[in-house]
C-alpha cells in the first residue's frame, strides 16, 4: 500500500497490527492507523517525523492517553507494529518487543469515525503516508506478547 488508505468500521477494540516501513519524511507524523478525524477521535497509530519515534494512542472519555516509544525507526527498513489495548493498559510493541506501555483505564470511545490506514483526514486537510505498508491486522481480542511476538515471527 503506497499512498493509500482503505475505510472499514470495527468495534471498540483498538488490537492492531502492521509491518510497515518508514522513510524520511516531512509532514509532522506519519499516520499508519487512525480512528480519528479531528473531531471524532478515537485511536491513532503514528510516528513523529522530527526524531522517527513511534506513539499509539487512544480516548478515554474523551481524554487522551498515549504510549511513545524512545527508538528511532526512521531508517528505511521494515518494521512490525502492534498495539493492544486490555482495557487497563495501552502497549505498543515494535519486531516484537515491548516500546512503551501506558495506564489506560475503561474502553477506548466509539465516536462515529471510520478506521484509515495510511490516510488522516482532520478536516484541514488530508495526510497520506509516507512510506509502504505491507500488512494490517484487527483483531477482536487482546493479543498476548506471546501472539505478537508470533505474528513478528511469522511476518
Amino acid at each position: 500500500m503506497d499512498g493509500c488508505y482503505r475505510r472499514q468500521q470495527y468495534d471498540r477494540r483498538c488490537d492492531c497490527s502492521s509491518c510497515l516501513r518508514w522513510p524520511d519524511a516531512s509532514q509532522g507524523n506519519e499516520r499508519l492507523i487512525s480512528r480519528d478525524d479531528g473531531v471524532n477521535r478515537c485511536f491513532a497509530l503514528f510516528q513523529h517525523d522530527a526524531d522517527g519515534r513511534t506513539s499509539v494512542g487512544i480516548f478515554i472519555g474523551g481524554t487522551y492517553i498515549f504510549a511513545q516509544g524512545p527508538t528511532n525507526y526512521a531508517d528505511g527498513n521494515w518494521h512490525h507494529y502492534t498495539a493492544t489495548h486490555d482495557g487497563v493498559t495501552l502497549k505498543l510493541y515494535v519486531d516484537g518487543a515491548l516500546e512503551a506501555s501506558v495506564a489506560a483505564a475503561g474502553p477506548m470511545d466509539n465516536d462515529p469515525v471510520d478506521w484509515e490506514v495510511g490516510r488522516f483526514d482532520s478536516g484541514g486537510g488530508i495526510q497520506y503516508l509516507e512510506g509502504r505498508c505491507n500488512t494490517v491486522r484487527f483483531y477482536n481480542a487482546t493479543l498476548s506478547l506471546a501472539q505478537v511476538q508470533q505474528n513478528y515471527q511469522a511476518g
